[in-house]
């Protein structure tokens, strides 16, 4: 439970939330019904009370709880806390703590090891449709934000070219994304001729996907942030 009093803001009641597992797994979806300032506890109406798993929420569960806040410059809520009952129609949660964000690179971007493939999409000039996709290639990704990509790879580009990548799978997470991007920035490994390092810029991202890779970020973020208080904390043993 929260050291303090906890003060729920009202612009969060009727927000559609999803609920995950430490692990990373999507448990429930839902919308914000209330929340019970004395006993510090949540609750959240299923979304489609057909697709809950009972035996998912099982009582002290660590649980987060994401929010998408469109109307407050699009930031995302996070709420960290243990599951206390499941009924038919709702969730109950005993919340410990609450954090928030912006969506910008500033504070989103996010350095990671992770394996992707690419393809370079050949668009038509005057409609954008894709009459092409050339060979695909593998990329090795060291930094993403919600905006964007970077990553290395053996593939030969040019700036302004529009890639597809796909499979690309963070560390310990259950979502595979696949996103549009456009070349923004190119650089060339002095020390491998046939390796290249690209900067890029999302494009046209359906809003389930946004909300997936947001989740992904925050969650690699917490467990960074968490890495880095262990390595502090040993370097006083």
């Amino acid at each position: 439970m929260f050291s303090e009093t906890y003060e729920f803001p009202e612009e969060y009641i009727g927000v559609s939330c999803s609920v995950y597992s430490d692990l990373g797994k999507k448990l429930y979806e839902g919308t914000i019904d209330s929340y019970d300032s004395i006993r510090q506890e949540l609750a959240i109406m299923a979304k489609d009370r057909r697709e809950v798993v009972f035996d998912d929420l099982q009582y002290g569960t660590n649980v987060k709880i994401f929010l998408r806040l469109y109307k407050l410059k699009r930031t995302i809520v996070v709420f960290y806390g243990t599951i206390l009952r499941s009924l038919t129609d709702c969730l109950f949660i005993s919340l410990k703590q609450a954090e928030a964000l912006h969506e910008s690179r500033k504070h989103f971007r996010i350095e990671t090891q992770s394996e992707a493939r690419i393809q370079q999409l050949i668009l038509l000039p005057d409609t954008n449709e894709i009459i092409t996709v050339k060979e695909s290639n593998p990329c090795h990704v060291v930094d993403v934000s919600i905006k964007g990509i970077g990553f290395w790879s053996p593939g030969n580009y040019n700036v302004g070219d529009v890639l597809l990548l796909s499979d690309l799978e963070f560390e310990s997470m259950t979502v595979v994304h696949q996103f549009y991007c456009v070349i923004r920035r190119k650089k060339q490994d002095e020390t491998k001729k046939q390796s290249y390092f690209y900067g890029c810029e999302f494009i046209a991202v359906p809003t389930r996907a946004e909300d997936e890779l947001c989740r992904d970020i925050f969650l690699l973020q917490t467990k960074k942030s968490q890495e880095d208080a262990e390595n502090e904390q040993s370097n006083f043993i």
